[in-house]
Formats: structure tokens, sequence, C-alpha cells
């Protein structure tokens, strides 16, 4: 949602990309406001179908989906090659030069964790098939530790 509004202010204040001078707001440098507006977008709608498959009792996705996997793989791909690697490399100075490592390892973060725990969410059984050895049970004679 941050992208999203920035890019829509700056496009707003400043006018359409590219700018002379970058307006930079903690992890996010814009020559293109409208970079920010499309990624910024992505991730809301990405987020809203998330929510949407976690909340929604009757769409209950199978195991062998993985339309938001794909999803947050588009998500992280559009964050690297727009927002990292065309807006830092639009600047002509090397003042950006060692950004765009750290913010490709944050934003790696935000796309790589929503997609493994909805894969968990649909692959975790309801209940424990009882033939698992039980985790207290270090040495397999049935018994669990004190």
């Amino acid at each position: 949602f941050s992208q999203l509004t920035l890019g829509a202010y700056v496009h707003s204040n400043y006018g359409s990309g590219p700018l002379q001078e970058p307006v930079t707001v903690g992890l996010f440098t814009i020559f293109f406001p409208e970079i920010d507006i499309f990624v910024g977008s992505v991730y809301m709608l990405n987020g809203l179908y998330g929510t949407f498959r976690a909340i929604d009792p009757t769409h209950r996705p199978s195991q062998r989906d993985y339309t938001f996997q794909a999803a947050m793989l588009f998500q992280y791909m559009s964050t690297l090659i727009l927002s990292i690697m065309v807006q830092l490399s639009y600047a002509d100075t090397s003042k950006f030069s060692g950004d765009a490592q750290s913010r490709a390892s944050l934003t790696l973060a935000v796309s790589l964790f929503p997609a493994y725990l909805d894969f968990k969410a649909r692959n975790t059984p309801d209940l424990f098939p009882l033939h698992l050895p039980h985790t207290l049970d270090g040495d397999g004679d049935g018994r669990e530790y004190p």
C-alpha cells in the first residue's frame, strides 16, 4: 500500500517520470512514479488474493493449486526488475550502487513468506496420522521422556 500511495503522491506533485532528481523515502527510490504505482498495485492485488484464499470457506484451493505462488513470483520479479534494477540504475551517480543488494534481500521476504505459508496451509493435514513417531519419544520404545 505504501508503494502505491507514494507513487501516486509523487506523480501528482512532481509529475511523471523520469524525474530530474529521485524522491527517496525509506526503501523506495523513485525516478518513475508510474513504476511504483504499478508495483504497488501488484502488491495490493496479491494481498487481497491471499486474504481471500485464507478466509473464504467456500474457496478451498487444492494441494496442486499454485496460482498464489505464481502471483508472488510475479510480484518479486516485478519488484526486482522494475523497482530495483530500473529505478536504481537510472541514477547517473554511484549514490545507489550498494542499495540493490539489500533491497532485493528485504523484498524477497515479502514475497517468499506468504507463498510458503499458503503452501503449508493447504498441505498440512488437519489431523496427523497415528503411525507418525511421537516427538517426545527419542528412542522409539513408545515411552515419552519425563
